[in-house]
């Protein structure tokens, strides 16, 4: 069994200070990467579209408001998290409300096969999100072998299965 870092993350999945209109933009032309790349099916784009619009996924946490969009594992092929940091703040409607709205420094887009890693991996990610420094090195980093390596110093510790 792998962890969280090793079976999830992948270097051609971080992206740093591109420039997205909105929210939708963003989820669009991810989608259409992944797509690319073999990790979701077809239906991901229009599926995870249209969960964020019912099930809003904005997190407002310290010390940067995050959004973790995700979508059921029906529409994955190859397990992922792609982290994403937009050029500027996207916003995004904060979880369990509809209309509060966050300004998201990073996006965690989330693919998993198995349902069940869901809450243990939304818990390792919430701990990520609460370190100041690795928030804010995830922030100004340019250097991707930097930013997996802090990522793997940060995640590595519980395995899930894929």
């Amino acid at each position: 069994m792998g962890t969280i870092f090793s079976d999830f993350f992948h270097r051609e999945l971080i992206f740093t200070d591109v420039v997205y209109a909105d929210r939708e933009d963003l989820l669009e032309k991810i989608s259409r990467y992944l797509w690319e790349k073999g990790f979701v099916k077809e239906s991901f784009r229009e599926a995870i579209l249209e969960r964020e619009r019912k099930y809003p996924t904005g997190l407002r946490i310290l010390p940067h408001h995050v959004a973790i969009p995700h979508i059921d594992p029906e529409h994955i092929k190859t397990p992922f998290i792609a982290m994403v940091r937009p050029k500027q703040s996207i916003e995004f409607i904060e979880m369990a409300t509809h209309d509060q709205v966050i300004d998201a420094r990073l996006v965690f887009v989330l693919g998993l096969k198995q349902s069940a890693d869901q809450v243990e991996l939304l818990q390792s990610l919430i701990e990520l999100f609460m370190k100041q420094k690795v928030m804010d090195q995830l922030l100004k980093e340019h250097d991707v072998e930097v930013i997996m390596s802090s990522l793997e110093k940060n995640l590595s510790a519980k395995g899930l299965s894929v």
